[in-house]
């Protein structure tokens, strides 16, 4: 029983990581976007964010792996304080 619960809190705890990953990516295309319209961005730089204006089930692994750490951090401080 214990197996199963810890197993049911892991794939909880995936799936909120990878809620939060997605969320932290629309915010990121937001404030992207915003950048691109009202900074002087060099081109390059300008290719490669609109390669990730796309949703986030669509990123790369390498993106979303990066995605993915940015939640996981938000995750572990929201578990220390006992919010999660």
């Amino acid at each position: 029983m214990t197996h199963k619960i810890n197993s049911l809190r892991e794939q909880i705890k995936e799936e909120v990581i990878e809620r939060f990953a997605s969320i932290e990516h629309e915010c990121w295309k937001k404030w992207a976007i915003t950048i691109l319209k009202e900074e002087n961005i060099s081109e390059e730089r300008k290719k490669r964010w609109k390669k990730c204006f796309v949703p986030y089930d669509e990123l790369d692994e390498e993106t979303k792996e990066d995605k993915i750490s940015c939640a996981q951090k938000l995750y572990d401080i929201l578990e220390r304080e006992g919010i999660l």
